[in-house]
């Protein structure tokens, strides 16, 4: 039976957080993760999370938090605001990630955001 998982605030900057992370697995094939926001300060640490557990996870839901946001003075990705935003959206599609942005069907005849 699949299942819905839902996580947030795993800022994987943190070597501890980003154990956890690793050790994150679906307990069924079908299962669904949630990344409910602050997946990560830096670019690269958000798409490695979304491409580690998007490949574990049947689906993966992720809507970014502020701390996807901010501009880390350490990121060579010097995005900000909204140009920051679609930048790791934009990513997303590639790694089979849905976000608020992925158009879906919700039912006959209905498409949703």
């Amino acid at each position: 039976m699949a299942r819905l998982y839902a996580v947030s605030d795993l800022h994987v900057a943190h070597p501890e957080n980003r154990a956890i992370v690793e050790g994150l697995f679906p307990v069924d094939e079908e299962d669904w993760l949630l990344l409910a926001g602050d997946v990560g300060e830096l670019a690269a640490d958000v798409e490695w999370v979304l491409r580690l557990l998007a490949d574990r996870f049947s689906t993966v839901v992720w809507v970014p938090g502020n701390h996807e946001l901010w501009t880390h003075p350490s990121d060579p990705v010097r995005l900000r605001g909204e140009y920051r935003y679609r930048y790791l959206v934009d990513l997303c599609p590639s790694l089979g990630i849905r976000t608020p942005r992925t158009r879906t069907r919700s039912g006959p005849g209905r498409v949703g955001r």
